[in-house]
């Protein structure tokens, strides 16, 4: 990402991971949506840094959309000064920068700050998260809410631009390796113009400020049914996806790492069982995010084109 405009009413700043969908997306609606912006790369912008409170002209911005994050989750359990860094101490920071300059503090949080045993999550919901990374980002959360203007967005299972879940199931499709993917992980997948519009949204229309839960639409699956409606989509054979439990799966990877002569890999990190969220206060804002399913067929489309 560039930088647009070097005088801005609004400041987007970009994910750390390169993997994260919805800063990609994000950022191509933004030079839409807003006429004067200015996006930062992780290079152009550490959030990590320790000068960020005097690193951009804060008082030139009306508000800061913080879409970086340490994402990689099983990384986390390994690395956590860094993954802490990221979604707990910068979003804190962010916070005080903008209570300092009176401004909105827009920050993407995520499904991993909870446990997983409710089958829908409230914005009420008590954070209870089961892994490091989800520790992280529950903290970078209720950091984010300590600025007076905020807009806590929590979302889940983010595909837009760049590598995620359905561009990695659409890819072993076409190259015809049939994947084993868990089916003991329940929710919404997130289409990022949903993200990118929401957002906007709160803005265009200064929502009371808050926390808010943002997905697309549409009926809670596995992440082994959202495989199947890829290969679906692609033109493949559902059944060319294999269901298996979290424990079934990280059988199989000791077994296939035990054939290639590779050490066991560590069992993947704990992710909630349950990660769909209650709308219902996004929408009584005015806004309608698509069908997943819907948007999953749109971005398939823009995928083979």
């Amino acid at each position: 990402m560039s930088q647009l405009a070097t005088s801005s009413a609004l400041v987007s700043i970009s994910a750390i991971s390169s993997s994260d969908s919805s800063s990609a997306f994000l950022k191509s609606y933004w030079a839409i949506f807003f006429c004067s912006s200015a996006y930062a790369t992780r290079q152009e912008f550490d959030i990590t840094a320790p000068d960020i409170a005097t690193a951009r002209p804060w008082r030139q911005y009306d508000a800061i959309i913080n879409c970086a994050a340490y994402n990689d989750v099983n990384g986390a359990e390994i690395d956590r000064q860094s993954a802490w860094a990221a979604n707990a101490t910068a979003p804190a920071r962010l916070a005080k920068i903008a209570a300092e300059n009176n401004l909105t503090l827009v920050h993407v949080s995520s499904d991993y700050i909870f446990d997983g045993t409710r089958e829908i999550h409230t914005e009420e919901e008590i954070p209870s998260p089961l892994s490091t990374y989800g520790a992280s980002k529950a903290a970078g959360d209720t950091a984010a809410q300590t600025a007076p203007r905020h807009y806590v967005i929590r979302t889940s299972w983010v595909f837009g631009d760049g590598n995620n879940f359905m561009s990695t199931m659409a890819s072993l499709a076409k190259r015809n390796i049939e994947p084993v993917v868990i089916n003991d992980q329940k929710g919404r997948p997130t289409y990022a113009e949903d993200l990118a519009k929401g957002i906007k949204h709160l803005l265009e229309t200064q929502a009371e400020y808050g926390v808010y839960n943002l997905s697309s639409a549409g009926d809670a699956v596995g992440r082994d049914e959202i495989a199947m409606a890829v290969f679906i989509g692609v033109g493949h054979d559902p059944a060319e996806v294999h269901s298996a439990t979290t424990a079934q799966y990280n059988t199989h990877r000791a077994q296939q790492a035990a054939k290639k002569g590779q050490p066991v890999p560590e069992a993947e990190a704990l992710r909630p069982a349950e990660s769909t969220f209650d709308l219902s206060k996004m929408e009584a804002t005015g806004f309608k995010p698509s069908n997943w399913r819907a948007s999953l067929a749109l971005y398939l489309a823009l995928l083979e084109s």
